[in-house]
């Protein structure tokens, strides 16, 4: 799972411009100051801070109770909040971000009532981290310790925040920063957040409860003849094995525009696969028999495939539409397990990323009933060793002798209520 903390003022509400002028007008009537590059070091200085901390820094600096400005800070804020509004740029990144097996954190200076009254309805889930300081204005001990608990349940570690300071504390904690200022990024969150995933090649489970939401597009792409040749090249000794080298969907990218994910593919030859310098697609079901028992099979040593257990049935993607990846499930099924699956019983779950492998695996449900004919039915296959018919705790107590992606799925049939 990928942990994101996300700042609240300055990256999800638009709150710059009122930050600075109550900051400048609480010097003003307090303490008649009218120097604006004072206002604007000082300001500076406090930019990041919850209010408590921003009183107190001044009340240090003007050597005088704090306790005025803290009182001004909390009437002026209160205004701002009840008017503020999340622009659409946002609201697009919440619908990736609701759709991403991720924990999602709040890490803001404001407090929870006012950020759960905004976004109650936007955001699916979400945690709540309230930043606070120490005597040195950086991130205090307690605030870091809440911090290292969510870490312990995740993999990968993102921050996005508006404040350079706050990320580079975080970028020692194994965070990866993503400084995002709402309304002066030239690309927007969602994009930038996508890149990060790419780039630094974190694994990823995107849920998939409505077809509507995703646009599946096929496009004209050929890698360069140098990679192309090569590829067939290292293919000859398996063809020699009598092994087809038969065309294949491959991953070309991911963006998510007018609140809608597209994932764009081209075709080329199953070998490309063999350089991993491409995403290949492909096709993965979990079958549930009875509502509580699972088919897994044990994989060949075969090509790029290593002795381990799977769920079944699976297979690259050759054609790439909506109606393609379920007319392919179903013929796995039949070509795997000599099932016949009605569509009804097909479930569109979602896709897992997985940049070690190099897949983009979409991952299907599959509903059944009567174990005792199925026993019967599975027998060996060219890609299976052996097929076998196990509950759930099976699968949680044998994860680590799983494919990735079959990981994936145990990890979410165990959360499963």
């Amino acid at each position: 799972m990928i942990l994101v903390l996300i700042d609240f003022d300055g990256v999800i509400v638009d709150t710059k411009k009122n930050s600075f002028d109550i900051f400048k007008r609480c010097l003003e009537n307090f303490q008649n100051c009218k120097n604006l590059k004072l206002i604007k070091n000082l300001y500076n200085k406090a930019n990041g801070l919850n209010l408590l901390s921003i009183s107190k820094l001044l009340g240090h600096y003007y050597k005088t109770d704090y306790v005025k400005f803290y009182e001004f800070f909390i009437s002026e804020w209160d205004k701002i909040y009840k008017e503020i509004s999340v622009k659409n740029e946002i609201l697009e990144f919440f619908d990736f971000i609701n759709n991403l097996d991720a924990k999602i954190v709040i890490f803001s200076s404001s407090n929870f009532e006012v950020i759960n009254k905004i976004l109650k309805t936007k955001l699916k889930k979400f945690d709540f981290v309230k930043k606070e300081f120490d005597k040195k204005f950086l991130l205090s001990k307690k605030t870091i310790n809440k911090l290292k608990n969510f870490q312990k349940t995740s993999e990968n570690f993102i921050n996005i925040d508006d404040n350079a300071l706050i990320n580079k504390q975080m970028s020692q904690l194994d965070f990866i920063p993503i400084h995002y200022e709402i309304n002066k990024n030239k690309k927007n969150l969602t994009e930038i957040f996508i890149k990060v995933l790419f780039h630094n090649k974190i694994n990823f489970f995107y849920n998939i409860y409505n077809l509507k939401f995703i646009n599946l597009r096929k496009i004209n792409f050929k890698v360069s003849k140098n990679i192309s040749n090569l590829s067939v090249k290292n293919f000859k000794k398996y063809i020699k094995k009598g092994y087809f080298n038969g065309k294949l969907s491959y991953l070309y990218n991911i963006n998510f525009k007018n609140r809608k994910l597209n994932i764009n593919s081209f075709k080329n030859y199953y070998s490309l696969r063999l350089l991993k310098k491409h995403i290949s697609l492909a096709v993965q079901a979990y079958i549930v028999i009875d509502l509580y028992n699972y088919i897994i099979g044990k994989r060949q040593n075969v090509i790029t495939e290593k002795k381990l257990f799977e769920f079944v049935p699976n297979g690259g993607l050759i054609n790439f539409s909506n109606n393609d990846l379920y007319s392919q499930i179903k013929s796995e099924c039949l070509e795997e397990l000599n099932l016949k699956i009605n569509y009804k019983n097909i479930t569109l779950v979602g896709f897992y990323l997985d940049f070690n492998q190099n897949l983009l695996d979409f991952v299907f449900k599959i509903n059944l009933k009567n174990s005792t004919i199925l026993r019967n039915k599975l027998a060996k296959s060219e890609e299976h060793s052996k097929f076998l018919i196990k509950e759930k705790s099976y699968l949680k107590k044998n994860i680590n002798r799983f494919t990735n992606t079959s990981k994936k799925i145990i990890t979410k049939i165990v959360n499963e209520k």
